[in-house]
This record gives structure tokens, sequence and C-alpha cells, in this order.
């Protein structure tokens, strides 16, 4: 579990993926403040590892992501070499390199799309269902027989007992994510809606933003075939998250200012009709091109006009600062950028450097 042999199915990885962006949505607002970063294909299926501000790790949870053909999940021979396996995992996170905290703790979990079942028609025990009425389980929440019964089939498998103790870190989920990627993604799709509602125009998109982060990680193999959390080719971090979200809400401020205010900013940048599209696409691309470190132009418009965060206060009106702020900029720098990409990046960093006010 160690390994990134490159051998998963696609399939695979997108379920891994998309169990670990329903995780991320299920969480954002607790995850708001807090420094984070998420693996897949690493230790285990994925992981999000919290940090402190100077970067040591605090807590971990690791998330073995599984789909059923049909039925539940039941404590037989199979299941059980998965729970011992996820026990496994935790001797690997003590030994990671990276700098933990001194109150270092991790969670270990099992999440599934299909129901887990606790039951024994011998005993005159209640059943345990983890599914859509109760989505979590915790180890230590079951009945004594269930937890000797885990144990006893674990150990019957040869493990430690250190190994054994991790059990009490163990949580069982259940999250209805549908059986297809196309499904799975229309889910996705609805809980970024929940959360961002009409701050955002286009959802779909928003995910495959997203989910962009993690295809550049996901097929990444371990370096030497093994998984180190300070490898940061296999991660993706909470700046990065926070980052592509604030482009996407940015983004539909300002076309929102846009739309609104078109004719002024057709006045201020003396756009004919014929060039109206060009400067609206050329608008959306210098959100992303702000953030690439390699488009020095745009850089250099962002940072002028950053540097110049006092004309807001010398006008009353959207109209007058962006008009201040792009004859300002013309009056000092020659740029390579055509003339439609300088106002296109003028006003897409007024609108960017306004959020901050």
């Amino acid at each position: 579990m160690s390994d990134n042999d490159g051998v998963h199915a696609i399939v695979g990885f997108r379920l891994q993926r998309n169990f670990a962006l329903l995780i991320l949505l299920e969480s954002w607002e607790e995850l708001q403040d807090k420094k984070y970063f998420i693996s897949i294909e690493h230790h285990d299926d994925f992981l999000f590892c919290y940090q402190t501000e100077n970067g040591l790790v605090s807590s971990i949870s690791t998330y073995q992501s599984k789909k059923k053909s049909s039925g539940d999940w039941t404590l037989n021979k199979d299941f059980l070499e998965i729970l011992k396996k996820i026990t496994e995992l935790a001797k690997n996170l003590y030994e990671d390199e990276i700098e933990k905290t001194s109150d270092y703790t991790h969670k270990l979990h099992f999440i599934s799309n299909s129901p887990t079942s606790f039951s024994d028609r011998s005993k005159d025990i209640p059943n345990i269902k983890v599914h859509e009425e109760n989505k979590q389980v915790k180890f230590t929440e079951l009945d004594t027989f269930y937890k000797n019964k885990i144990k006893n089939g674990i150990n019957d498998l040869t493990i430690g007992a250190e190994q054994l103790q991790e059990l009490e870190n163990l949580i069982f989920l259940y999250r209805d994510l549908p059986r297809t990627v196309k499904y799975q993604k229309n889910l996705l799709i609805g809980s970024f809606f929940e959360i961002f509602g009409d701050k955002v125009v286009d959802h779909k998109a928003s995910i495959e933003v997203l989910e962009s982060l993690f295809s550049e990680i996901e097929t990444i193999f371990n370096q030497g075939k093994k998984a180190k959390l300070l490898d940061k080719s296999k991660q993706v971090t909470s700046e990065q998250i926070n980052n592509a979200i604030n482009i996407i809400t940015t983004k539909q401020k300002a076309f929102k200012l846009w739309r609104a205010s078109k004719e002024d900013i057709v006045r201020i940048f003396h756009l004919p009709m014929r060039q109206q599209k060009k400067f609206e696409q050329a608008f959306e691309n210098s959100f992303d091109l702000f953030k690439d470190l390699k488009q020095s132009e745009h850089q250099k418009i962002f940072n002028f006009l950053k540097n110049h965060m006092n004309i807001f206060d010398m006008y009353l009106s959207d109209k007058d600062c962006i008009e201040a702020f792009y004859n300002k900029y013309k009056t000092e720098f020659n740029s390579q950028l055509s003339e439609i990409d300088i106002k296109a990046a003028v006003f897409a960093a007024y609108i960017e450097l306004k959020e901050q006010l």
C-alpha cells in the first residue's frame, strides 16, 4: 500500500479522486482556516495531512476507498485483509520522515459507496450498518463482540500488538457516491453548488478545475517506490485549492461587473464592436495568467496595480478608478503584450485587487 506501481486502472484513480473531492467539499467550511495538503495513491488511496503554520504535521486522516459490485461489506476474510492493511499503514505514518508535532495523531478510514454490515445471526446482538442513514461508525463504538471478531480475525492474519492497537483509530464511512464516473461528477457539481451557489456561474467548470489539480498528482509514482509525505510532487496543497477557488469566484464577480459596466469599460478602453469578444476572452484568461510565474508581462501589470493601491482612495467609481490605473500604467511602462491584452489584464487585476480592499 506504500507503493504506487502504476498498475491501477484509471477508473480506480477516479474513484479515489472523487471520494477525495467529496470529502473536501463536505469539510469545506472547517478547512477554511487550516493548512493542509491532499495526496492520492500515496501511503493510502488518499489522505488529508494537516499542518501547523510552520509546516509541522499535526494530524493525518487516511482513506482506503473501495467499491463493491453488489451486496454489503461483511466481516469475511477479504474485508479483514483490507482492515489489516489499514492498520499496517499506521506504522508507515509514524516512520515517515516528515516532521510532526509532539501531539501528532491520525485517523484511519475505510470508505465505500456500499454499506458495511456488522451482524451475527447466532448472537443476540444488535446489527450495525454503515449506510446512508448512518454514515460514520467508529471502531470504538462497536459492540465488544464485533470488536473482538475484528481483532481475532486480523490477528489470525499475523500482526503485532501495536498494529492491533491501531484499530482504535479506525473509522468506517459510507458515502452515496454513484457507481459511474459520470454520475459521480454530477454529485460533485451539486455539492459545489450547495457551497458556492450563485457566487459561481459554471459549477461544472469549477469541478473540472479541481479535478485538474488532482490529475497532476494521482498517477505520479512514489519516488523510489516508497511513499514520502515530503514528496511535493504528490501534494495538492490548501494554498493551491484556495487559489483555484479564489480565481473561480473572482471570475464570477468580474463578469458581473463586466456585464453591468460594459458600456463604460468599452468607452474607457475604446473597444470597437469587433474587438469586444476578443477582449472578454483575454480578460477571462488574465486571472489564470496572473498565477503563472512564467507570464512576466501579466505579473508586471498585476504588481503595478498592486503597488498603486492608493488610486482606490482617489476615485468614487469603478469607471474612474479603472481609467486611472490604465492611464498611469500606459504612461510609465511599455509592454510586449498586445493592446487588447494590456487592457484586459488591467481590468482583471483591478477586480482581483478590489476584492482585497
